[in-house]
């Protein structure tokens, strides 16, 4: 099909071009300050949603009895924006060296064919790593070292997304890294593919329903991942196809129910 052969990014990817910007900035400097603009407007936006619309939003809390702090916020926001200034750029200069050559800095943006078919390598290279690597970092071993940072809050909310240990905060770049590099992509659509990514862990985190986010037959992601919050050893995955597999999300759907009979008879009463 003649669309599947258009390049409805080249007018960006040509303005960026132009700008002269240095190699390593256009390719992990640009995605990396709109990570930062992600992380500050999906982060403090839902907090301050929370706050000021409490009421219309506890009706889809997925915990509605448990909200954060703004100490909590304090805490988790500081480090992470520590994390953004201080240690992701030394993970951009540890795999920039490989980056040059697996990434696509060409005169011409990629088809829109090019881009579908390397966001779905992405996308697929994602769910694979975050469930292994996660369901990893919670051997007895590993998490009270590791992970148990991330775990201190059993009700998830936006700004704790990337509340991580140093470690770990290194180890989750392969969400994103692993596929754009296994694909070979382009730099645009290594943007494309990481603002996509960031803007979904945050909403996983984000604490309450969020419409149009599931893959049937599995449930809502948001739910999913509150739910391996709050139990700890379930639900590793993202959309639910591998811990359905492994059997790691037993119970998650039962709990489900009992939250949707719950609501019923809140509302009828």
């Amino acid at each position: 099909m003649d669309i599947l052969n258009t390049r409805p990014f080249q007018g960006l990817w040509e303005r960026i071009l132009d700008s002269n910007y240095p190699t390593w900035f256009v390719m992990f400097g640009i995605p990396h300050v709109v990570f930062i603009f992600i992380y500050i407007t999906i982060g403090f936006g839902s907090y301050f949603a929370l706050v000021f619309w409490k009421a219309s939003l506890q009706r889809r809390k997925l915990q509605p009895d448990k909200f954060p702090t703004w100490e909590d916020v304090k805490k988790t926001s500081t480090t992470v924006l520590s994390h953004l200034f201080f240690l992701y750029p030394i993970l951009y200069a540890c795999v920039y060296p490989f980056g040059k050559h697996r990434l696509k800095i060409d005169t011409l943006s990629p088809t829109l064919y090019e881009f579908l078919r390397d966001m779905l390598i992405c996308i697929i290279s994602s769910e694979f790593y975050f469930f292994y690597a996660h369901w990893a970092l919670h051997h007895p071993k590993i998490y009270k070292y590791v992970h148990a940072v991330h775990h201190q809050y059993t009700a998830p909310f936006a700004l704790e997304a990337f509340y991580f240990h140093p470690i770990e905060s290194i180890a989750q770049g392969g969400v994103i890294l692993t596929g754009a590099f296994l694909a070979g992509c382009h730099v645009i659509t290594f943007y494309m593919w990481g603002a996509l990514g960031i803007s979904v862990v945050m909403i996983h985190h984000i604490g309450f329903e969020v419409p149009f986010d599931r893959i049937p037959p599995f449930a809502s992601m948001t739910a999913f991942h509150d739910y391996h919050h709050k139990v700890f050893n379930r639900n590793y995955g993202i959309s639910g196809v591998l811990d359905w597999l492994h059997g790691t999300d037993k119970g998650f759907y039962e709990y489900l129910q009992k939250q949707k009979h719950s609501a019923t008879e809140t509302k009828t009463k």
